[in-house]
């Protein structure tokens, strides 16, 4: 199952026959109900699913770990504009600021991001709260996606732990995270049931 609209490349020659529907919500309900077979769904809409339904995507889904198609999404400034470096600056810095204080996750409706915060090309996890729970998280929404896809395998690279910022602090890993921020934060939506009315899933 697809979502039509979308664009998807040159898929229909591909082997397996898509079914086109009107939505992500779509998708999933044809999927559950055994009428296809696989569900491409954008990953923003994954992470929403596994936040706010993680006993039944845990139980009735799998999720593939590889993503087949990548479709980056950029902002643009007419080149003859004479401020046009000023406004992708600032633009860059609101949208770090927004990630910092949590404002994104907020947008995005994800408990945790991984972004480059600091400017200096290694990304950063970031939790929606500074209560990030107990343990390290298995699930972060990548903000600008380096990840190989299905098509696309990954060159060889140098594997680099993740660092969490937390209290305003940057951590190497998660071993080092002060205990008072491995707690839950009694504020956070409950992660078994969905609290928002971005998506609509009926399972």
């Amino acid at each position: 199952a697809i979502v039509e609209g979308y664009a998807y490349g040159d898929i229909d020659n591909a082997g397996p026959t898509f079914v086109r529907l009107r939505n992500d919500e779509a998708s999933l309900t044809e999927l559950l109900r055994a009428g296809v077979d696989y569900a491409l769904i954008d990953e923003l809409v994954v992470e929403y699913i596994v936040s706010n339904y993680s006993k039944e995507s845990q139980t009735r889904l799998e999720i593939g770990k590889t993503p087949l198609v990548i479709r980056q999404l950029f902002f643009a400034v007419r080149r003859t504009r004479p401020d046009a470096e000023a406004i992708i600056k600032s633009f860059n810095a609101q949208l770090r600021g927004m990630i910092v204080d949590r404002t994104y996750h907020r947008l995005l409706h994800v408990g945790w991001i991984r972004a480059d915060i600091d400017g200096d090309g290694v990304p950063e996890y970031i939790p929606a709260s500074d209560k990030a729970g107990p343990t390290a998280p298995q699930h972060v929404y990548s903000l600008f996606s380096s990840e190989p896809t299905a098509s696309q395998p990954a060159s060889k690279t140098i594997e680099i732990s993740p660092r969490f910022y937390l209290g305003g602090s940057i951590y190497t890993d998660w071993a080092t995270v002060p205990d008072p921020f491995k707690v839950h934060d009694s504020q956070s939506p409950d992660p078994n049931r969905s609290t928002a009315t971005l998506f609509k899933f009926v399972w």
